[in-house]
């Protein structure tokens, strides 16, 4: 790493950890080591983890009722839990290679009109066939749905400022029906259109939520963070292959790994294994043998690369630092 650290401050463990959603305290003595530690076991390769308590012994990939429907397993047990053989040596670069994500996360678009409220969809489909009336020279507005609402929307540009996005906008502004502009408030922004579109990468973190988006909750284990933290030393692209990159590493070594790029907070994040409701005991809030076992190969949460010590008490700095610990974070919603 680049000798000038934009995060020499423990408290920046706090900033840098702004993309994940940590459920409960970690429930192991922190350890000064990262990287891979032995294990007294792997996990399967593309077979997510995680365990029910069954009597007095824990159940190895048992997922539960909401897994045993939605994956189909058979009663026996075989499926999803089976480990995979061996892959060759081509196999794994050719899986490194295919890490690289290539499409887009965002795009800047014209933003014409949003919708909010309950029912926004309607109101925004319905928006788009009045367009035919009061804008025909629009020939493609479209329906962008978020989390948060529904947008109409137009076009789509690498930059705000490139030539065509200001040419498209300023024409939009001057669209009048019956004496009156029809979109005054027009506006440039970006949009996550992978998001929209469902087109995903398969190692991307939200691949996971597209092929569950019923199971709630849904858990995944953060262990490393990327990001520019101002400092000026990273470019977004950069963010991005240094994630991917370990994220290929991860994989080529038989774990579940996945990235999530958040582009808006300028973080890139890498992820083992995905858990259901099991992570975690409802009564003792421990996590469940699987997580324990994936903390241990994981003792440290890296943020570019490197181990960040945090403050065992922010109200009583006194106390000393920490290693920080990697956190199980839900699986962001499309």
């Amino acid at each position: 790493m680049n000798q000038s650290r934009p995060y020499k401050n423990v408290c920046y463990a706090f900033a840098a950890g702004v993309s994940a959603c940590v459920i409960g305290a970690c429930n192991q003595a922190p350890s000064a080591d990262s990287g891979l530690a032995p294990h007294p076991r792997s996990l399967p390769h593309g077979a997510a983890a995680s365990s029910r308590h069954n009597g007095s012994t824990w159940g190895r990939d048992d997922w539960g009722d909401d897994w045993a429907r939605l994956r189909r397993l058979p009663s026996g047990g075989s499926g999803a839990g089976q480990p995979q053989a061996p892959r060759s040596e081509a196999g794994q670069r050719a899986e490194r290679t295919a890490a690289r994500s290539t499409i887009p996360t965002r795009v800047w678009t014209v933003v014409l009109a949003t919708f909010a409220e309950e029912g926004h969809a309607e109101a925004a489909a319905n928006m788009i066939q009045q367009l035919r009336t009061l804008a025909p020279e629009l020939a493609t507005p479209r329906v962008h749905r978020t989390s948060k609402g529904s947008l109409v929307v137009y076009g789509e540009y690498e930059s705000p400022r490139s030539p065509a996005a200001q040419r498209d906008l300023q024409r939009i502004k001057q669209i009048t029906s019956r004496g009156r502009r029809v979109f005054p408030r027009a506006m440039l922004s970006r949009i996550n259109l992978r998001s929209a579109q469902g087109r995903f990468h398969p190692l991307e973190l939200l691949s996971v939520r597209k092929r569950y988006p019923n199971v709630d909750p849904l858990y995944t284990l953060e262990v490393a963070v990327w990001g520019d933290f101002e400092s000026g030393q990273l470019t977004l692209a950069e963010i991005h292959r240094q994630a991917e990159a370990y994220v290929a590493r991860l994989r080529a070594a038989g774990l579940e790994a996945y990235f999530h790029h958040d582009d808006d907070k300028q973080l890139s994040s890498v992820t083992v294994g995905v858990f259901d409701r099991t992570a975690i005991d409802p009564q003792s809030g421990l996590y469940s043998p699987q997580v324990d076992d994936l903390m241990r190969r994981f003792p440290a949460r890296l943020v570019n690369g490197e181990p960040l010590n945090e403050l065992i008490d922010r109200r009583r700095p006194n106390r000393g630092t920490r290693v920080q610990r990697p956190m199980l974070m839900h699986v962001p919603n499309l």
